[in-house]
């Protein structure tokens, strides 16, 4: 009995080591599988961030193509409405200018 007890307990101490051994392999294996996730996690991130950055970007540009094309089209209509202004105008003084003419050579007659 006291031969097998000893045999039991070196048994059971090689397969503690054993046990203990196995045990440190799959901690090991899951810190490497975390580390890999993790790593995966950080590429993922950043290829959010650069896709929104991009996206932002682009809506960004087309918003302020659609403002300046307002812009312009705003531009266009207010010197045509000058343009306008400056004919009525000019066209008023021509019309006074005649009638001063008129009266002018109505008095010197």
């Amino acid at each position: 009995w006291g031969a097998s007890s000893s045999a039991w307990a070196r048994d059971c101490g090689e397969s503690s080591a054993s046990i203990a051994e196995k045990l440190s392999q799959v901690q090991e294996m899951v810190k490497l599988r975390l580390r890999a996730m993790e790593d995966e996690q950080q590429r993922q991130w950043s290829h959010v961030q650069r896709a929104l950055s991009e996206q932002a970007n682009t809506m960004r540009d087309a918003a302020e193509r659609a403002v300046k094309r307002q812009l312009d089209v705003e531009l266009a209509r207010m010197r045509e409405d000058v343009r306008d202004m400056a004919a009525r105008n000019l066209d008023s003084a021509c019309s006074e200018l005649r009638s001063l003419h008129t009266a002018t050579d109505q008095l010197s007659a």
